[in-house]
């Protein structure tokens, strides 16, 4: 509609690397690794403005790799919302995301100031996060070039 030339993100994407090396580091620095463990506070019931950045600027990088979702919020849920944007956002840029979940609710208060979980139950969940994760991302390093599939992720 109007003009001839397509905006494509890729292209705009190679020119941001060529100007500013430290982007291009950090591109071949995802192109090593299987998976993301993304961990994100939840921002105005969605993703901050940086974490969204970044997952739309490396997207070839995030093709076909794992990724452990865990959300914080000061609030009684714990972040949810901004995993509901942050998996969107993951089928989008066609990497998949595990079923579970970690969430942190009332984080001010979810840990000691020593750094420990007050909550009993949060190291048997962490557990259970990173064991699924590791599962996923092993069987899907399995099937290069990462054509692996799960339950709601579809290829389109």
């Amino acid at each position: 509609m109007g003009s001839s030339r397509a905006f494509h993100p890729t292209v705009c994407h190679i020119r941001l690397r060529q100007r500013f090396p430290v982007l291009e580091n950090l591109a071949r620095l995802y192109r090593k690794i299987d998976g993301f463990a993304i961990v994100s506070g939840e921002y105005t019931d969605g993703i901050p403005p940086a974490l969204k950045n970044l997952l739309d600027h490396f997207l070839e990088e995030y093709f076909f790799r794992q990724s452990a979702i865990s959300c914080y919020s000061a609030a009684q849920f714990g972040g949810v919302r901004a995993r509901d944007a942050i998996a969107h956002d993951a089928r989008r840029t066609r990497h998949a995301h595990i079923p579970s979940l970690l969430p942190m609710p009332r984080v001010p208060n979810a840990f000691t100031p020593a750094g420990d979980p007050t909550d009993p139950g949060f190291e048997k969940r962490h557990e259970r996060l990173f064991r699924q994760f590791k599962w996923y991302e092993t069987r899907c390093a399995e099937h290069a070039p990462r054509e692996c599939l799960i339950d709601d992720f579809e290829l389109s």
